[in-house]
C-alpha cells in the first residue's frame, strides 16, 4: 500500500507543477494582469491540477486488479462451520475456488433457541 500512496503523491505534484504552469500561461495570455492575478492563476490552477492528478492516480491504481496493491498471493485462512450443509459438497466447492489446504474438524454444536 505504500507504493500506492507514493505513486499517488508523485501525480499530485506533477498535477501541480502542470497546473502552476497553465496558471501561469493563462494569467499572461487573457487576464487578470499583475502579480496577484498571476498568482491566484498559479495557485488555483495548481490545486486543481494537484488534486485531479492524485484523484486519477489513485483510481487508476486501485481499478487495476491485476497489481500487487489489492493484496493477491497472501494465503487467506477461512473458517466454516456449518451444521446443514453436506460436507462432501462444501469441501468440493471450496477446491473449485482454489482452495489448497482442506481439514476437517468436529462439527460446531447445535445452538438451541
Amino acid at each position: 500500500m505504500v507504493r500506492v500512496v507514493v505513486i499517488i503523491m508523485l501525480w499530485s505534484i506533477v498535477g501541480a507543477g502542470i497546473g502552476a504552469g497553465l496558471g501561469a500561461a493563462l494569467s499572461l495570455t487573457i487576464g487578470p494582469s499583475g502579480t496577484s492575478g498571476l498568482i491566484i492563476q498559479m495557485v488555483s490552477w495548481a490545486i486543481f491540477a494537484h488534486m485531479l492528478g492524485g484523484i486519477w492516480a489513485g483510481y487508476l491504481l486501485l481499478a487495476d486488479r491485476s497489481g500487487r496493491e489489492i493484496g493477491h498471493g497472501r494465503p487467506v485462512i477461512l473458517t466454516a462451520r456449518c451444521g446443514t450443509i453436506d460436507e462432501t459438497f462444501l469441501t468440493e466447492q471450496l477446491r473449485q475456488l482454489g482452495a489448497t489446504s482442506i481439514e476437517a474438524g468436529e462439527p460446531a454444536p447445535a445452538q438451541q433457541r
